[in-house]
């Protein structure tokens, strides 16, 4: 065990830790003001299979502000959620899409309080993976100029993925090519449909 593991074992309170290190699940840990303190293994495998490192590594290692991993226009929902798990001493837990160009995937994150309340123990554990529905997602081919700003910025549902249509901005689109390699000048915004079900009533996810 390394120097942060080391001390991390010190500041977790209720956890077995070689648990964690072993399970499939996604795990990491933040202490009170959100700063990243433990990745387990399962977390690095996740971002090697979906393309994201090294990168992820080295802007989001140990030491690193949580909140600048999310994105902004869910940033402010997810700091809240977090901030009222330490001060209540009770697990949140909220529903979110994670998949692939290929794979719909959605998991269940629980925000656990350590007993001393030094900090968070976030689980992330898949509850459905399946092949996309064509027919509920029909795929689009990447023609940017159906959704680039006049800035240049294609704005992709930081929950679904999906692609808004510049001139229809109520349209977002399934555009499997921008989810498998995103293009430059991405931006992050919610789609109607997944503010609605997950962050307007997400009692209803949870």
């Amino acid at each position: 065990m390394n120097q942060n593991q080391d001390k991390f074992s010190i500041a977790v309170e209720g956890f077995d830790l070689a648990t964690i290190a072993k399970t499939a699940d996604t795990v990491f840990a933040v202490s009170p003001d959100l700063i990243l303190t433990y990745v387990n293994p399962a977390w690095f495998k996740f971002s090697r299979e979906n393309h994201g490192e090294p990168s992820i590594s080295k802007q989001f290692g140990l030491g690193s502000q949580l909140a600048d991993a999310i994105p902004p226009v869910l940033r402010e929902f997810y700091q809240a959620a977090y901030r009222k798990a330490l001060e209540t001493g009770t697990v949140w837990q909220h529903e979110y899409e994670c998949s692939s160009a290929d794979t719909f995937r959605l998991y269940r994150q629980f925000a656990y309080p350590f007993r001393n309340r030094n900090g968070l123990l976030i689980v992330n554990s898949l509850i459905k993976e399946c092949a996309h529905d064509i027919s509920k997602r029909p795929p689009f081919p990447p023609e940017r100029a159906l959704y680039q700003t006049e800035a240049g910025l294609i704005t992709l549902c930081s929950n679904c993925r999906r692609a808004q249509r510049v001139s229809e901005p109520d349209h977002w689109d399934w555009v499997p090519d921008w989810v498998g390699s995103v293009p430059p000048g991405i931006t992050g915004g919610i789609c109607p449909l997944c503010y609605d079900y997950y962050w307007k009533y997400p009692t209803r996810a949870a």
